[in-house]
């Protein structure tokens, strides 16, 4: 609703400057929604569904549809109004009860006439057109699509290797007939959407003007491939049944500024959702890259174990366990998902796409957190036995393929441990810890 009265707001004050402002709310695959739809689905919600639409909008000489906000996707086109008279006339009701009643309305739009194209056709030579988020998804098709018209596209986006790779498809001469490329003029400039002056002004100092924008967002500090997951603490509170319903309740707990970003805490309470009975608790902590610097307070709270430093004693360790992890742990299948992005409930594509990986500055996707601290707990449980709760500090990275070392040091009920990449010699978990629930417990070598 924001996004809305914005776009109205804009529309009214901007037309005595000759300015217009349309609210698209788009339905388009993304590389968040692979993961989560059929491919027979996501193939009719391609992003180029979409930019037509908006080029039409746009246009000089197209339809005046300024303050106006329109629902968009898999070629469908819909104006959103509020009619409340409308919605609560019944004077002359419909009463649908069955498909053969939706069929009938198919094939009646079957018999429908094309659209009148336009004459001549569509064309923004000589045009400067700034869009926002264009590294990727929706707003790239935004950008090859205005390149193919003729525009000057000024290509906005947080990711230097997005802005620059898609200035070079805008660029691109045709090499056959089937492949999608364009042939229009392009710049990149690499910062937040937020910072509009410097965007206008690569413009301006590029190509002389600005005739259209198109904000497909790309704000610094919340893009998916900036984000990172710091800590993970999770405590049993209870049997865990085998089947049954549960419901999440989760709260933010602190904000830190860490300088460079920011450090997210939520808690998360597992509870049996027929009874309210507590079973499970997490603590998560994120890292969201440039999103520090705001002035907020710098060190945390004591929350007891779910903050514990958990230094390893000088001593060797007491126990040490060595595993192999799969070059295709992140892509192990399960009902035609993969399987531990499922269980996880994390469907960032960080840890399975290798050009969502690029952009958050990998050489290739990263094994989830959550996964190889699964590796870890399993080592403590299967040396010393079952524990209340664990607690890590993810403090590298792992590929799948590379093989956890976990070296365990027993200081009365707690288990510290470190994990490491063998092949890498690099730690990956630190300051971590587990208290076990049997004290006594000896290491099973």
């Amino acid at each position: 609703m924001g996004l809305i009265g914005f776009t109205k707001s804009l529309a009214r004050e901007g037309a005595k400057y000759g300015i217009g402002a349309v609210a698209v709310a788009p339905v388009a695959a993304s590389q968040m929604t692979e993961t989560i739809m059929p491919p027979d689905v996501l193939a009719n919600l391609k992003p180029e569904f979409i930019a037509p639409f908006v080029a039409a909008v746009c246009h000089p000489d197209g339809p005046n549809a300024s303050g106006r906000v329109f629902e968009v996707g898999a070629g469908f086109v819909a104006e959103v109004k509020l009619k409340w008279s409308e919605v609560t006339d019944f004077s002359d009701p419909r009463h649908p009860e069955s498909m053969a009643d939706v069929e009938k309305t198919l094939e009646v739009a079957a018999k429908l006439p094309p659209n009148t194209q336009a004459t001549p056709p569509v064309r923004f030579d000589g045009k400067t057109v700034i869009i926002t988020g264009a590294g990727a998804g929706l707003g790239r098709a935004y950008a090859l699509m205005y390149g193919r018209l003729g525009a000057n596209v000024v290509v906005n986006d947080v990711n230097e290797k997005g802005a620059t790779g898609v200035c070079k498809e805008v660029e691109a001469e045709p090499i056959n007939s089937m492949q999608e490329v364009a042939g229009g003029k392009a710049v990149p400039v690499v910062c937040s959407a937020e910072e509009g002056e410097k965007i206008v002004k690569a413009a301006l100092d590029t190509f002389g003007g600005v005739h259209d924008t198109v904000i497909a967002v790309h704000l610094r500090g919340t893009y998916k491939a900036k984000l990172l997951h710091g800590e993970q603490y999770l405590a049993i509170k209870g049997s865990i049944p085998t089947s049954g319903n549960v419901i999440n309740e989760t709260r933010l707990l602190e904000v830190l500024d860490k300088g460079k970003a920011a450090s997210v805490t939520s808690i998360v309470h597992t509870k049996d959702k027929d009874t309210g009975r507590l079973l499970f608790e997490n603590q998560v902590t994120v890292f969201i890259r440039g999103a520090g610097g705001f002035g907020g307070k710098r060190v945390g709270s004591d929350r007891g174990p779910a903050t514990a430093a958990n230094v390893p004693p000088t001593r060797k360790p007491d126990a040490v366990v060595e595993e192999k992890t799969l070059p295709t742990q992140a892509r192990l299948h399960s009902i035609g998902k993969p399987v531990f992005l499922v269980l996880s409930g994390d469907y960032n594509p960080l840890h399975i796409d290798p050009d969502f990986a690029a952009m958050g500055g990998f050489d290739k996707p990263i094994l989830h957190g959550l996964c190889f601290m699964g590796f870890a707990g399993k080592h403590v449980l299967q040396t010393f036995g079952p524990f209340n709760d664990i607690k890590v500090r993810f403090a590298g990275v792992v590929f799948p393929g590379e093989t956890l070392v976990t070296e365990m040091w027993k200081e009365g009920s707690k288990v510290i441990f470190v994990t490491k990449v063998k092949e890498r010699g690099t730690v990956v978990l630190a300051a971590a810890a587990a208290t076990l629930i049997n004290e006594d417990a000896k290491a099973r070598l």
